[in-house]
């Protein structure tokens, strides 16, 4: 009866339990952003990057508290497809037109200076919205970051519509 029960127990909430763990493996840092623009497109969705160092506290206070439940959530205002990025990588990297560059040619691309640095970015690397430098944890700074992601979304949505692609779902 007692293995019944544990069988039952385990049928049960064997799937609730692992609803309940985290959906989405860490956020890690890439290397390829031909491959982020790919899942981006099929996704109809901008890019957000984090520009992240490891010594950055506030850069693990911003992905804890507002990153990583962004994707766990996956609330329809906050679509976007989420990549980090190391400022402090080395070597090369796979750029958006699929070429390699230096890492930090690709940092100084975008004038990233501190961290964390939060860009909006299409299927071409082309920055959508205004960037957001810093952290504070503040409800100003989540209102921020939601207007981006709502400029970069109409962004999309009008450079798709001009090039005469199928525009990306506005959420």
């Amino acid at each position: 009866m007692r293995s019944i029960i544990k069988l039952l127990f385990t049928l049960l909430l064997g799937p609730a339990l692992a609803l309940a763990s985290e959906p989405f493996a860490p956020l890690s840092c890439t290397s390829d952003w031909q491959q982020e623009a790919r899942l981006a497109r099929e996704q109809g969705v901008p890019i957000l990057v984090v520009f992240t160092s490891d010594t950055c506290s506030p850069c693990a206070k911003l992905k804890s508290q507002l990153i990583e439940p962004m994707r766990s959530e996956g609330r329809p205002d906050e679509r976007v497809h989420i990549a980090e990025f190391d400022i402090n990588r080395g070597g090369k990297i796979v750029d958006f037109d699929g070429e390699r560059v230096r890492a930090r040619v690709f940092v100084s691309r975008y004038e990233v200076f501190a961290t964390p640095t939060v860009l909006l970015l299409d299927y071409d690397g082309e920055v959508l919205a205004a960037p957001l430098v810093g952290y504070d944890a503040s409800e100003e700074y989540s209102e921020r970051l939601h207007g981006a992601i709502m400029d970069a979304t109409v962004g999309m949505t009008e450079r798709v519509s001009q090039a005469g692609a199928p525009a990306p779902a506005v959420h």
